[in-house]
C-alpha cells in the first residue's frame, strides 16, 4: 500500500503531538513536593479548646444500628467517620503540641512552584 502525502502528514503530526505531550508529562512529573511549616494561629487553638473537636456525627452508631440501616447510609457513615477521625487526630496533635511547647506548627505539602511563603517557619 502506498502512503499518500496526507497520510504521511497525519503521521508526522501525531508523532510531533506525542512528543509535546510527553514533554508536558515529564515537566509535571518533575515537580517536587515541598513541606512548608507554619505556626498555627492562636485563635484556632482557642477555638478548639472552646468549641471542641471536629464532629460530623454527634453520636457514634453501634454495629446493630448500622446493620438496620441501608447500605447507602452505611457507606456514607463509614466515609464521613474516616474524615472525622482524621480531622480529630490532626486537631488533637495540634492541641498536644501546643500544650507541650506553648505553640503548634502545621506542616503542609505543596508543589515546589506554588507560592506559599507567607507565615512559614524558617528552619
Amino acid at each position: 500500500m502506498v502512503e499518500t502525502r496526507s497520510r504521511i502528514r497525519k503521521r508526522e503530526l501525531s508523532a510531533s503531538e506525542g512528543g509535546v505531550i510527553l514533554k508536558r508529562k515529564k515537566e509535571v512529573m518533575e515537580k517536587k513536593k515541598v513541606v512548608r511549616r507554619r505556626l498555627v494561629p492562636q485563635k484556632f487553638i482557642d477555638f478548639l479548646k472552646k468549641e471542641g473537636l471536629y464532629t460530623i456525627f454527634p453520636t457514634d452508631y453501634s454495629e446493630e444500628e448500622l446493620a438496620k440501616s441501608s447500605q447507602e447510609f452505611r457507606d456514607f457513615y463509614k466515609a464521613k467517620k474516616e474524615i472525622q477521625d482524621a480531622e480529630r487526630a490532626y486537631e488533637l496533635a495540634i492541641l498536644e503540641e501546643h500544650e507541650i511547647k506553648g505553640y503548634a506548627i502545621d506542616g503542609s505539602e505543596f508543589d515546589d512552584d506554588d507560592d506559599h511563603d507567607e507565615d512559614t517557619v524558617k528552619n
